[in-house]
């Protein structure tokens, strides 16, 4: 898969499962918890992006769906890759409309995928859902007055889900790694350790890339395969991002998608944007491109560089494109949505991380 095309996929996907594949269980009262509470020092309460660790970090996608879905186009050209009834059944089972959501994040790593979901006053419904889904080794640990984590198997898939109250809730899929360390920043444990975007790679992204209601995020530097991406240039990016903003009024319906590689283009010399102009040409001329409507733009591509970042701006219709990613990716979207899969369970990665972080 390509990386355009990997970015479609996990953006869409960003705020399908954001906050789905989390659900941390509540067996206690809000009240009776207040009771029991001891003094202790108050979370750290940021967005999603500020629990993501950048250490082993391959990619992330940060979504504002309920920014995005308030275009009546965008929400009309999504409803046929997900109809609204999956959206519904989904918060049925989930506790959480990812919809209504006003900020939410997907992280992969080598042996995990985090989800966050900024959830509010439906913490603790989303946790008692997540828990009614766990078949075996199931736990429960109260660490900190407003902090509970909620650990099982889904399937034959290890899930552990971090609740903080009225706040949000972070799943990890696989290894408990990520949401350890999304409890460890809350309780502000990793002074030393970087979050995605204070990471060395991520940080070097202009703070526009970061703005956009739909980002899809990548550090380098990149090796194997990828290093040929967009012309060869992918081997000598830093950071890759692809925005999306929704345009209104005349050209409502109509998506921007700004492309971004940071890196040292003077060095490189004037060809990276020359190159970075053919990669495009190349993408939009293949059956991908054709399949998801990039050789019929509504404007031509915008192509710009600098001495450390180049620039890369398409307008594409997004009815035209969520078609053509129905028809490329609808049984994965149809298998996202439901909650009672039994996924395969990952193979061992000879870099996962062990659970060093205490209680």
């Amino acid at each position: 898969m390509s990386l355009g095309r990997l970015a479609v996929v996990l953006g869409v996907a960003s705020f399908l499962v954001a906050c789905g594949g989390s659900t941390p269980a509540s067996t206690t009262p809000r009240a009776n918890d207040a009771q029991q509470k001891p003094k202790a020092s108050p979370l750290y309460l940021g967005a999603p992006a500020d629990y993501v660790p950048a250490a082993g970090l391959r990619w992330l996608v940060l979504a504002q769906p309920k920014r995005l879905l308030a275009a009546p186009k965008v929400r009309q050209a999504l409803s046929r890759l997900v109809p609204e009834q999956s959206l519904n059944d989904y918060m049925s089972s989930s506790g959480v409309d990812p919809r209504a959501l006003s900020a939410a994040a997907v992280a992969g790593f080598d042996y995990a995928t985090l989800y966050i979901a900024r959830v509010g006053d439906e913490d603790a419904l989303v946790e008692e859902r997540f828990a009614t889904r766990l078949l075996t080794s199931k736990g429960r640990k109260h660490p900190h007055p407003e902090l509970w984590r909620t650990t099982g198997v889904v399937g034959r898939t290890p899930q552990t889900l971090v609740r903080l109250d009225r706040h949000l809730v972070a799943v990890s899929v696989g290894d408990p790694t990520p949401a350890r360390v999304v409890e460890a920043f809350a309780r502000r444990k990793l002074k030393k350790s970087p979050s995605a975007l204070h990471g060395a790679a991520l940080s070097t992204l202009p703070k526009e890339a970061l703005d956009a209601p739909l980002v899809f995020l990548a550090p380098g530097p990149f090796s194997g395969e990828w290093m040929q991406g967009a012309h060869g240039l992918l081997a000598h990016t830093l950071a890759v991002a692809i925005t999306l903003r929704p345009l209104e009024g005349a050209n409502a319906g109509v998506g921007r998608f700004t492309l971004y590689l940071t890196g040292d283009w003077k060095a490189l010399g004037p060809d990276s944007t020359a190159r970075l102009m053919d990669a495009w040409d190349e993408l939009s001329a293949s059956s991908t491109g054709a399949l998801f409507g990039l050789d019929r733009l509504t404007a031509k591509p915008v192509v710009s560089g600098g001495d450390d970042l180049l620039k890369l701006e398409i307008d594409a219709d997004l009815q035209r494109l969520l078609s053509g990613l129905h028809a490329a990716v609808a049984a994965d979207v149809d298998e996202l949505m439901r909650l009672d899969q039994e996924p395969t369970p990952p193979e061992a990665s000879p870099g996962s991380p062990g659970d060093p972080l205490s209680e």
